[in-house]
């Protein structure tokens, strides 16, 4: 019968040497690669050297802290497991982030992340709409320039603060316009921007009856100015002075501006 020598017997002194080598390699690598790998799980994970120092929030006006805290970090976990896991405490989990999108907080315009990976501190920078007035439909809510809902308000009185009755009664959502006819919203604002130029002060506006397509503005002296949802009157600015030059507003019930390039007072 044939005879089959052990591998060891097989191999002469000079392939044994390699065969070390390449083991003394081998574990080398493995276990240099076992101890890469633990330390920088624990550096990530559990070293003091890269966790947060210092967070601040400003800009803050209408949102409380702990609420503005809560969204963004909901925000920002979102990116992954990983950004989870390390957790807000780690600077790496701030890395890379200059400006929170979407984030889930109505009265925010901006929300900007200045983080400093040096000094391990992160300052959250809280840009808020700017107040435009309150819009009522089945509940009050500050809007922004922009026709945006973004606090809930008290219902109001006076010249003081532009407020605009919704006679439609349309449930307003926070972070969102007023109005989702875009159009129909810039016109609104619009017509308001050039009847203040012409000094007149605002009593409140009426938003009507979505079928009736109008709106109507009433000064405090008591003249009501009627509007079509649909456009803004041409030279509005122009004609309401030509008014002033004829009459005193204050002496007219209402003008009506409902019908383009034509204009009807009493």
């Amino acid at each position: 019968m044939p005879h089959f020598s052990e591998p060891n017997e097989m191999l002469t002194p000079s392939k044994r040497k390699i065969r070390r080598r390449h083991l003394i390699i081998f574990w080398s690598i493995f276990l240099t690669s076992v101890f890469i790998i633990s330390a920088t799980v624990y550096f990530v994970f559990f070293s003091q050297i890269i966790k947060v120092q210092k967070f601040s929030i400003d800009g803050n006006r209408v949102v409380g802290r702990s609420e503005l805290e809560e969204l963004i970090i909901k925000k920002l976990n979102s990116r992954g497991w990983f950004v989870r896991k390390i957790g807000e405490n780690n600077i790496l989990y701030w890395f890379g982030v200059k400006e929170i999108r979407d984030s889930g907080i109505a009265a925010a315009d901006e929300v900007l992340v200045h983080t400093n990976l040096t000094d391990r501190t992160v300052a959250v920078e809280i840009k808020e709409r700017v107040f435009a007035g309150i819009w009522c439909g089945d509940s009050c809510f500050g809007f922004d320039s922009n026709g945006v809902a973004y606090f809930l308000a008290p219902d109001t009185e006076g010249s003081l603060i532009l407020k605009i009755k919704d006679e439609n009664n349309v449930g307003l959502t926070l972070g969102q316009p007023v109005i989702a006819d875009e159009k129909v919203l810039s016109n609104i604002f619009k017509t308001i921007a050039i009847i203040k130029e012409n000094n007149i002060l605002i009593d409140g506006v009426t938003i009507k009856d979505a079928t009736l397509r109008e709106w109507e503005l009433k000064s405090t002296k008591g003249t009501q100015f009627k509007f079509s949802l649909d456009f803004v009157p041409d030279k509005l600015k122009s004609v309401i002075d030509n008014l002033k030059g004829r009459t005193k507003l204050e002496a007219l019930n209402y003008i009506d501006f409902r019908v383009q390039n034509r204009v009807y007072f009493k």
